[in-house]
């Protein structure tokens, strides 16, 4: 977590963004308010001394003390220092632009935003968003340090591409979770940041977008990064006899599986030292290809005896075509290694064990430590490059191997901590098929454990499920420890039919939608009763039985025997009942149109604190749900006085930002009031969807009529200021890409002339 402000600041901004109910989470609270609270906590601000604030990650990034090798140059800072790219005001500017990375590393891309007025302006939007043509995915990023009080965005991963940040306001350093600072990153004010990853090969172009940044091209910058699956050797120093031949050898092998990888080329390239060729053509420099051991080989000649060290520089180039959406030849890795001449003859060292990495991000004029070695062209018995190191986890998943439709089952997972350290913090990544239903959610789930597993020891973990298709249904699941290979397992459950006698429970819900929790003596209540089939079988026979309380008799329903002959209706006016049999709803769907039951108009006033209810019961093959709504009938409210009435309106959507995603369903909330002094009549509402999405079906809450992508809401006969705000709900579905406006148009009788609300979004 990011601390900049002093303990008390900190702990009681912790305490108040850990309640929601002190700070909603998308809310931005009005500017006077804001200043306000601001004037009033500026004398208990005032002296708080900065910490160092502290944010451990283990990301492998441009700063870190690592060495860097690109097809072209790169601005490189030093380890602890800040990542502060050239840019022109206004703008916005990514570092690293261009980075080779490891896969399965955790990357920093660090955002400057530059405004009009300020350069490196603190407490700006970014937004990130990750190309889906590319790989890899967001980790996360770090969180706001403005002030309780202060409104503004708050950072949150949206999904695995699409990310929000702000820019900071005070410096705050990035630790790597280590001991030394020399790996730490300096985050300074008017910046912003994420980490990523990725387990495949591939690149990840990362687009950071500055909203509130004027011009076109100026607000958005993107930054590649290019993953990379391999591993390889070179030997640190050869000894080898004055006048004589040295074998300099280089083996490439994949990081994922430690075998050996073919085609790749190696640049050999003499950098200093005694006179010296390499033996094929005389030159100077010379370029390998690796065989199918991985091996790439240039023999260094002297022409002449002399005594001295050759200093050979070696870099490591991944072919075009070799990986999705490598395109051209990429340097991957620079080192350098040597080759000491002298009368005493080949004295070469042992061979190392393979080991070594793919050197990243190296500081200028650094040259980083050489990996491992494995010289020359390996006789009988020489050691092959190892495979990639084991995992300290050993995973078993047990369960049952069959199961019919509509049964629950029971998978164990077990984890064995095999290595000599305590594993903390692992990872949990869990994928099923479609015909298994777990109640945490959809797959795939990912989780990180809370306990910490000893060495030695063994952690057990239930995993239920529901058997919904029949066919073969399996769970794949993979654990990733912070240190050391992932371990996976994987389990299969041949589901049938619905064995006899055994029932598929239904999947439906229900809810009571009421105008008004009040009603005046005079009015009628309105209730309408939503049920929905979440499951993947049609739901028939369903029953509904509504009982009413005496001050609420039921008057008309908008189901009946007359206009719906397929359901059956009855009514008991001894008790105030109705009884619904022989309903249906498909599979995925609502029921269409809704039940809507209209009361008489009322006449006696309900008891304080006791409103009266309506209970419905709804039962479908011996299962049953039930719900209640309250009503409170008050008296008739006084006059309304003179003055005109004044109506007012305002919309949010469940999506934070402005950009929302191709295949993304949300809603726009609606909330219509009156808060002049007078009853407005007739009061209309008119809704133009954008031309890049469309309404869900029974997605909208109120009744209407739908032209195009012009939704017309049935008028509201009266809205009063005493009454609460109205609330219309949208559901949408965004199909396409491109820029559209949502828009919303309200008049009323009272009302001179109508209001009218837009919002302008971008779907990618």
């Amino acid at each position: 977590m990011e601390r900049s402000q002093c303990a008390a600041m900190f702990g009681f901004t912790w305490l108040l963004r850990r309640f929601s109910m002190f700070r909603s989470r998308h809310h931005r609270r009005p500017p006077l308010a804001t200043l306000a609270l601001l004037a009033c906590l500026c004398a208990l601000l005032a002296g708080c001394a900065s910490t160092r604030p502290v944010d451990p990650f283990a990301a492998q990034q441009a700063a870190a003390a690592q060495p860097i090798a690109v097809a072209q140059p790169i601005a490189v800072a030093q380890p602890g220092a800040a990542l502060v790219p050239a840019a022109a005001l206004p703008g916005i500017s990514v570092f690293p632009g261009r980075l080779v990375a490891p896969i399965g590393n955790e990357v920093l891309v660090v955002a400057t935003v530059n405004t009009a007025g300020k350069a490196q302006a603190p407490y700006q939007r970014v937004e990130w968003i990750l190309a889906p043509q590319g790989v890899g995915s967001f980790l996360g990023t770090g969180e706001s340090d403005r002030p309780f009080f202060a409104s503004g965005t708050n950072p949150e991963k949206l999904d695995n591409q699409y990310m929000v940040s702000e820019t900071a306001s005070v410096g705050h350093v990035l630790q790597r979770g280590t001991a030394t600072p020399a790996d730490d990153v300096t985050i300074l004010p008017g910046q912003a940041w994420l980490t990523m990853t990725s387990p495949t090969e591939g690149v990840s172009y990362v687009t950071a977008f500055a909203p509130d940044l004027n011009g076109v091209y100026g607000n958005r910058q993107t930054a590649a990064i290019h993953w990379v699956d391999a591993r390889w050797t070179l030997p640190p120093q050869i000894n080898a006899r004055s006048g004589g031949s040295a074998p300099v050898a280089v083996t490439v092998y994949r990081q994922s599986s430690g075998a050996p990888v073919a085609n790749w080329r190696v640049r050999f390239t003499i950098s200093g030292g005694p006179p010296a060729n390499f033996s094929a053509g005389g030159a100077q420099s010379f370029e390998a290809t690796t065989n199918s051991a991985g091996q790439a080989i240039a023999d260094l000649t002297q022409a002449a005896p002399q005594a001295g060290i050759n200093t050979i520089t070696v870099e490591l180039v991944r072919p075009e075509n070799s990986a999705p959406g490598a395109v051209d030849p990429l340097i991957v890795g620079t080192a350098t290694t040597q080759v000491a001449w002298s009368d005493a003859g080949p004295i070469s060292p042992a061979p190392i064990p393979p080991g070594g990495t793919i050197p990243l991000n190296p500081a200028p004029g650094q040259t980083p430590a050489p990996p491992a070695i494995l010289p020359g062209t390996p006789p009988p018995g020489t050691p092959q490059p190892a495979p990639a190191a084991a995992s300290p986890i050993r995973l078993n998943l047990l369960g049952p191997t069959t199961a019919a439709t509509g049964q629950e089952v029971v998978f164990q997972m077990e984890v064995t901590n095999t290595s000599a350290a305590p594993i903390n913090n692992a990872t949990v990544n869990v994928e099923f098929d479609p015909g298994l239903e777990n109640k945490l959610g959809k797959s795939p789930i990912k989780r990180e454990t809370t306990d910490s597993i000893p060495p030695g020891r063994s952690l057990k973990l239930n995993l239920p499920f529901t058997a919904t298709r029949p066919g073969q249904q399996c769970i794949n699941i993979t654990i990733t420890p912070l240190a050391g290979a992932p371990a996976q397992a994987r389990a299969c459950l041949n589901v049938v039919g619905a064995t006899p006698g055994i029932a598929n429970p239904p999947k439906f819900s229900m809810k009571i939608l009421q105008n008004s929790p009040q009603v005046q003596v005079g009015s009628k209540a309105k209730f309408t009763i939503d049920l929905e089939n979440a499951g993947t079988e049609p739901i028939n026979n369903l029953q509904i039985i509504a009982e009413f309380a005496p001050e609420l008799p039921p008057y008309q329903t908008s189901y009946s025997e007359k206009n719906s002959p397929n359901y059956k209706v009855n009514f008991d006016p001894q008790s105030g009942a109705i009884n619904w049999t022989g309903l249906s709803i498909p599979p995925n769907s609502k029921l269409t149109p809704p039940l809507e039951i209209e009361t008489k108009e009322l006449n006696q006033l309900t008891p304080p604190n006791r409103p009266a209810l309506v209970r419905v019961r709804a039962i479908v093959n011996g299962q049953q749900i039930d719900q209640q709504a309250a009503i409170e009938i008050i008296p008739p409210q006084a006059a309304a006085p003179t003055a005109g009435s004044k109506l007012d309106f305002g919309f949010t959507k469940s999506e934070v930002g402005q950009q929302i995603k191709v295949g993304k369903q949300y809603r726009y909330s609606i909330l219509i009031g009156n808060i002049g002094s007078a009853p407005d009549k007739n009061v209309q509402l008119t809704v133009k969807l954008p031309d890049q999405v469309q309404p869900v079906p029974n997605g909208i809450n109120m009744p209407n009529t739908i032209n195009g992508q012009v939704i017309t809401f049935q008028p509201f006969d009266e809205i009063k200021p005493t009454d609460r705000p109205r609330q219309i709900i949208i559901e949408v579905v965004a199909n396409q890409a491109g820029t559209g406006v949502f828009e919303a148009t309200l008049s009323g009788q009272g009302q001179a002339q109508p209001q009218v609300k837009s919002e302008q979004v971008q779907f990618y």
